[in-house]
């Protein structure tokens, strides 16, 4: 027998988190502030809040000043677009002009979790796309709320944050074979438009070394805006950088629907070439695409680049013929994951 709630229309509250930061002013007085401002607002409650931690900007000009971030849990009853315009009230009362994407700012306010709800609409999108790449929200994230899950990478909040710990920095993601003392020592970790400049140097130059054009209009528009167009369309994309973070090494991955991904933009700098960090870089790549929830992976590649073509041919990829190619690609393969 059902039974009926004795206030049936009285929503029911869930947690959310929302991530904070400031880079104008004084930074930690703006965090309390919103918070503050966030806990006067009716319907939220914040029940939750970590420890204040200064990280350089990410993503805009190159002398914004650091930031202030900080994540806050939320109980909440109002639906996912109020609470969005919650948000962006307190922004606009605490005097937040958008002039600029990723420009200094007095405070940002981002809903990065709902509960367990995946919202994609044009004016808000749930889990934040970016938020797996970003250790300054899930380092704070995981402090308060270790044990939350990702509902779409179903990971917790802690495996994530330790995985980018990895890719940071610490041990190497791509290790160099046992005993190989003299091999330098490289890692890969996800990329942020902040390495804009560094991977196209990186992409023209080779493509220029092998006798190929870049298409910056087109083809390569892409490597303009690393972030728009992989992480927050639900792919990614990662450097290989060496102790001084040079970039040596790049690789992507792009949805393109029907559970299908695109390997793209996976070159070597050449002082990296002949010591294995190419299948390194193929095995990761394939590892991510199947932890994503990909089930084909598809290339269009060259057939100058001989060892790269050896390479995908010896991992099992197989030509095939797709609805069109881009002007410097000759061959197409596929990869069913």
């Amino acid at each position: 027998m059902t039974k009926t709630p004795l206030y049936p229309d009285t929503p029911i509250p869930l947690l959310a988190y929302v991530a904070l930061g400031a880079n104008l002013g004084d930074r930690a007085a703006s965090l309390r502030d919103a918070i503050s401002r966030l806990s006067a607002v009716p319907g939220i409650e914040v029940t939750k809040v970590s420890s204040l931690l200064e990280n350089p900007a990410v993503g805009g000009p190159a002398d914004s000043p650091p930031f202030v971030n900080a994540v806050a849990e939320v109980r909440t009853t109002l639906d996912p677009q109020a609470l969005l315009e919650a948000l962006l009230q307190v922004e606009r009362d605490m005097g937040r002009e958008r002039r600029e994407k990723w420009g200094p700012r007095v405070i940002d306010l981002d809903l990065i979790l709902y509960g367990d709800r995946i919202i994609d609409t044009s004016a808000l999108k749930v889990p934040h796309p970016l938020m797996h790449h970003r250790d300054f929200v899930l380092k704070p994230l995981a402090e308060i709320a270790p044990g939350a899950v990702h509902p779409v990478l179903k990971s917790t909040i802690a495996e994530l944050a330790e995985r980018m710990t990895r890719g940071a920095g610490g041990s190497p993601v791509l290790p160099p074979p046992a005993g190989d003392d003299a091999k330098p020592q490289l890692f890969l970790r996800p990329a942020t438009n902040a390495d804009g400049p560094a991977v196209r140097d990186l992409v023209f130059g080779v493509l220029r070394e092998y006798g190929l054009k870049p298409d910056p209009c087109s083809t390569d528009l892409d490597l303009f805006d690393l972030e728009g167009s992989y992480a927050m369309k639900g792919g990614r994309f990662d450097v290989l950088v060496n102790a001084e973070g040079h970039v040596l090494g790049s690789v992507g991955l792009m949805p393109t629907g029907g559970g299908s991904c695109e390997l793209r933009k996976m070159y070597l700098h050449r002082s990296a070439r002949g010591h294995g960090w190419g299948r390194r870089m193929l095995d990761h790549a394939i590892f991510e695409a199947r932890r994503m929830g990909f089930t084909r992976m598809t290339l269009e590649t060259a057939s100058v680049l001989k060892e790269a073509v050896a390479m995908y041919e010896k991992y099992g990829f197989r030509k095939y013929t797709p609805e069109h190619t881009v002007d410097r690609c000759d061959a197409a393969y596929e990869l069913f994951l």
